[in-house]
Order: C-alpha cells, then sequence, then structure tokens
C-alpha cells in the first residue's frame, strides 16, 4: 500500500504545509483572516482533498506572524552579516482608522553588488509626532535590528518635526561612534519634494488657467494633466454642445491656453527627472548633482524668454530653487565624482556655469571627500585590510589577503592614495544606462577601501519614494473593510509582503503605472503622478 494515500486512496495531505499556503496567500493577494473560515473556500478545498483539516482565523493569524518571524530573522542575520552601511528611509503616513503610521526602509548592497531595499518596520506611532516620540521610536527599532552603527544616511521629507527627529537622532548614534564623520552626511532631503515646492511656486502664476484644465482633466500629475489636456483641447471646445453640464466659461480662454501650452513644455524636464529620481533598484545618488544643475540651466534661460509668462514663472521658481541650492548636499557631489564615466571634471563643469569661485567650491568638494576616504582607510586598516564584499560573502584566505595587500603596496608606492590613483584615470565612456556598482565591483581588488566608500554613497535614495510605496501597500492592508486589524498584524502583513516580492507581485505589475510612482502624487503632485 502506498504511504501517502489513505484507506479511502486519497493522497496525504500535509497540514502544514496546508497552512503555510494559506498564510502565503493573505501576504501576497491581501484577503482577510476570516478568509480561513469561509464556506466557499472550505468546499473548494475539501473537493480537493477530503482530508483536509480546516483552522480558525486566529490560527492564521498565528501562521502568518510565524512566517513574519522567520523571514525577519533571516533579514537580521542578513544586516548583522553585510560589510556595507546602510541608508535609511522614512515618513509618516495617516491611515483610515487615524493611525499614524511610521515606515522604516533600510537600503544596502548585497554580497552581489546588487542594491537592495526592505520595509523594516511599518509600526503605528500614538500622538503626539513630534521629534523626540520619532527619534525615540526609530533609535529604538534600529537596536532591535542591532543595525544602530552601520547607518550612513537618512532621507526624510521637508516636514519641521522629522528635521528636529533627525538632529535628536544623529546626536544619539554620534555618541554610540555609530555615524561616519560625525554625521555630517547623515540627512538627505527628499528631492523629490524639493522638486515639487519649486515647481508650486511657478505654477502659481498660472491661476485660474490651471484650475479650468484640471476641471477638465481630472489628474493628480499637473505635467501629464496639462499634457492630455492640450491632446484633447478641441474636443474640449465642442464638448459644450453635447454636455449642457460643461460650461464654455469653465474652459480656458486662448490667452491662458497660451501660457498652458507654455508651462507643459516647460515642466517636461521637471517631469523627466524627477521619474528618473524615483527608481528604487538602481542608484540614484549620481543622478541628482547632474540633474540639479540642468534644473537651474533651464531656469536661467527661461527668465531671458521673449514670453512674459514664461520669464515670471522660470524667476519664482528660481528664487525658491536658490533656497536649496545653497543647501544642496554634498555627499551627492561625492557621488557623481564616484561616477567613472564624470568625475571631478564634471562637477567644475558644472559649478563654472553658476559661480566665478567655482575652483574653490570643488576643491572644498574634493577637500571634504579625501577626509570621508580617510575615515574609510583607518576603518580597513583596523580591521586587518580583510573585507568580505568581493568574497561573496566569504572570508578570503590568507594568501588572497597577503596578494591584496602586495597590490595596494604597489600601486601605492608613488604615495598616492587610492582615491588620487582614480581620479587620474581616464573617464570611461559615458553611455545611457550605466551600472556605476558594476564598475566598483570590478575594480575593488585595485581600490579596496575607496570601492567600499563608493558602494556606501551609491546606496544613498535621493527620495523618500520607498516609503510612499509602503504606504499604498498599507493602503490596501488597512482599510474600510479591515478597520479592527490590529497594528501588530498590519505591520507584519506589509513587511512580510515587501520581503517576500518587493513593492509589487504579479497583480501590481499588471497596472499601467508602477506603485512607487503613482503613490508620490501625495508629496509631488504638480510634477509627477
Amino acid at each position: 500500500m502506498n504511504p501517502n494515500r489513505t484507506e479511502e486512496g486519497t493522497e496525504k495531505l500535509d497540514q502544514k504545509l496546508f497552512r503555510e499556503s494559506v498564510a502565503l496567500e493573505i501576504i501576497e493577494h491581501g484577503p482577510p483572516f476570516s478568509y480561513a473560515e469561509y464556506e466557499g473556500s472550505r468546499r473548494s478545498n475539501r473537493i480537493l482533498n477530503p482530508n483536509v483539516e480546516f483552522f480558525s482565523r486566529n490560527t492564521l493569524k498565528a501562521e502568518v506572524l510565524k512566517v513574519h518571524n522567520k523571514l525577519k530573522e533571516d533579514l537580521k542575520n542578513t544586516l548583522h552579516k553585510l560589510s556595507s552601511r546602510i541608508c535609511l528611509t522614512s515618513d509618516m503616513w495617516t491611515s483610515c482608522q487615524n493611525r499614524g503610521y511610521l515606515s522604516l526602509t533600510a537600503h544596502y548592497v548585497d554580497e552581489n553588488w546588487k542594491l537592495c531595499s526592505k520595509v523594516l518596520n511599518f509600526c503605528h506611532v500614538p500622538p503626539p509626532d513630534r521629534a523626540n516620540n520619532l527619534c525615540g521610536t526609530i533609535h529604538g527599532l534600529l537596536r532591535d535590528w542591532g543595525i544602530e552603527k552601520k547607518i550612513f544616511t537618512i532621507t526624510l521629507d521637508n516636514a519641521r518635526n522629522m528635521d528636529n527627529m533627525q538632529e535628536l537622532l544623529r546626536s544619539k548614534l554620534v555618541q554610540q561612534d555609530g555615524l561616519l564623520s560625525r554625521g555630517a552626511y547623515f540627512h538627505i532631503r527628499c528631492s523629490a519634494h524639493i522638486l515639487n515646492l519649486i515647481v508650486q511656486d511657478g505654477l502659481k502664476v498660472l491661476g485660474d488657467a490651471l484650475e479650468k484644465a484640471r476641471e477638465s482633466v481630472k489628474w493628480n500629475s499637473t505635467y501629464l494633466m496639462l499634457e492630455r489636456f492640450l491632446l484633447y483641447v478641441n474636443a474640449f471646445k465642442i464638448l459644450p454642445t453635447e454636455d449642457p453640464t460643461f460650461l464654455m466659461e469653465d474652459l480656458p480662454t486662448e490667452e491662458e491656453l497660451h501660457k498652458i501650452e507654455y508651462i507643459c513644455n516647460f515642466l517636461k524636464p521637471f517631469y523627466d527627472i524627477t521619474t528618473l529620481f524615483l527608481g528604487v533598484d538602481y542608484p540614484t545618488a549620481n543622478l541628482y548633482f547632474e540633474n540639479v544643475c540642468k534644473v537651474r540651466s533651464n531656469l536661467l534661460k527661461e527668465i531671458e524668454s521673449p514670453d512674459s509668462c514664461l520669464r515670471e514663472v522660470a524667476k519664482a521658481m528660481k528664487e525658491k530653487f536658490d533656497k536649496y541650492w545653497n543647501e544642496h548636499c554634498v555627499v551627492l557631489a561625492f557621488a557623481v565624482i564616484l561616477d567613472p564615466r564624470f568625475k571631478l571634471k564634471f562637477v567644475k563643469f558644472y559649478l563654472k556655469k553658476f559661480d566665478d569661485n567655482f575652483e574653490n567650491k570643488a576643491k572644498s568638494i574634493l577637500d571634504k571627500l579625501k577626509a570621508l576616504f580617510k575615515e574609510y582607510e583607518s576603518a580597513s586598516s583596523s580591521s586587518g585590510g580583510n573585507c568580505d564584499i568581493q568574497g561573496g560573502g566569504k572570508e578570503l584566505d590568507q594568501s588572497l589577503i597577503e596578494f591584496q595587500s602586495y597590490e595596494s603596496d604597489d600601486s601605492t608606492s608613488s604615495n598616492k592614495s587610492q582615491l588620487e590613483l582614480y581620479l587620474e584615470e581616464p573617464r570611461v565612456l559615458i553611455t545611457m544606462p550605466y551600472d556605476v556598482l558594476a564598475y566598483w565591483k570590478d575594480n575593488y581588488a585595485r581600490y579596496p577601501e575607496l570601492a567600499t566608500m563608493a558602494r556606501d554613497i551609491m546606496t544613498i535614495p535621493i527620495t523618500t519614494v520607498a516609503s510612499e510605496s509602503t504606504f499604498s501597500m498599507g493602503g490596501r492592508v488597512v482599510n474600510q473593510w479591515r478597520s479592527s486589524l490590529t497594528c501588530k498584524n498590519a505591520e507584519a502583513l506589509i513587511t512580510t509582503r515587501n520581503w517576500l516580492h518587493g513593492y509589487t507581485t504579479k497583480d501590481d505589475r499588471s497596472k499601467a503605472t508602477h506603485v512607487s510612482i503613482s503613490s508620490l502624487s501625495q508629496q509631488a503632485s504638480n510634477v509627477v503622478d
């Protein structure tokens, strides 16, 4: 008799595997825990195998938490073994239950030099969401994960409480000797928020024309809304004859249409740049400097435009831009220097366009980069120069360590550092797209400490899109039909789904717009959808 069959000839069912399968179904597709008690579901399963043993919603909750805890331990071990620094993004979200949730996401490069993004926590933060409360919460989460001494940067929006929080958190981490350069490069402002603020100031010039177009084309993205409006403007002109509720005075005038056409063309570069910045599966830090400089170049050009409307828009936007340009992150200039297509000459090229003192500013950036590199050299010396990145997570044997040390000594016999040697090499051919992490992986043997620093800098996310994508998941899990879902179970469902499937599943990928882009409409609604 086949041991895998019952006396009735039915295949035996692994009940443990069945419970886990249902738990994974709940995590991936989001039905409620009561799904375990649906009579229709039970009837279908009974047809497939009469020996199935059904279980309650409470058992299903426990099974989901078991999966969550197992994957959390796996991720914790991965983060513990990382030789790279970890960059964070964080933001706050209010659910339909009027509860405040904090999203904390880790960004790092794994042993195969691939950029990874994992939602660590999606936890309820009771009011008030003041800086000290948020700081205490995030610091506690970092300690729980055991990564409080591995942090490099945190990317946040421009909310005042988040600004104050990062100051308190930086102070705590510096006291624990957990940040490089005493946290000088810890705080990164979300570039999508900044672009949004810049564009908002410019669009005030449009006045009623913008609102008329928006009433005709309901769209979160101002650029896409104007693009669609202009495409169908002739149809809108005859719409009042077909639809009495649509009045002629609701349409922009010819003068207003002229403004809309100019502004639509003007906003396209902002839309393209913001979309580029929203990537989560490729480095974006090295894209920042070039594209922010392009924005400023466009504004300076349009200030001289013969069109008075465009001049007015560009002037308003430049005033806002200059405020943030003066605060731009030096560490993101480091990223373009460590992109072998560009290096320091690229920084000088763009600074020269805007500043007569560009040589001194470029020198200041380079001096700060050299100071940061010395910290990486010191860290390597104190650890004996044994870094396991190139070994794919395995320690190098002694002969390879000695060879690596010999090669490093030989290449620096002229008393030049790895950074200086790298900068003296010819730039590589400019190509788009370009895998900058692959370059540093291939050149790790020649420049071990420099590659280590470059890897960490390229990990920095320049937007909070990861948090916004998490909030999209949160909105599907914590909704009006699941208002009694506990915060603990909500966090388990959202984080585990991310660990298993990233920010999308097959269901999500069938949609026309990627979740990370569509969810950002709240923070950059004037630029992208």
